[in-house]
């Protein structure tokens, strides 16, 4: 029988909320006015930079998408 996994909740989903808004005023401010391009590293951020490119106030952001693998052309990750 396998060991049965903890797992400790780090930030509610409360706390995730307000910082990914503080985030999208932060960068708001800093590129108002400017064309935004977000790049997201799937598959793991893909969730993070939906809502954080809901909260931004920005007509010009565009988003793309990028998978990348340590493998290489093996079948282990390096690390």
């Amino acid at each position: 029988m396998e060991k049965e996994e903890k797992i400790r909740v780090l930030f509610s989903e409360e706390e995730i909320e307000k910082r990914v808004s503080e985030l999208a005023e932060e960068i708001g401010r800093d590129y108002a006015g400017k064309e935004l391009h977000l790049v997201c590293i799937l598959k793991g951020a893909a969730p993070f930079m939906c809502e954080l490119a809901k909260k931004l106030n920005n007509p010009g952001v565009s988003m793309d998408f990028m998978a990348v693998s340590s493998y290489g052309s093996q079948t282990q990750s390096s690390g």
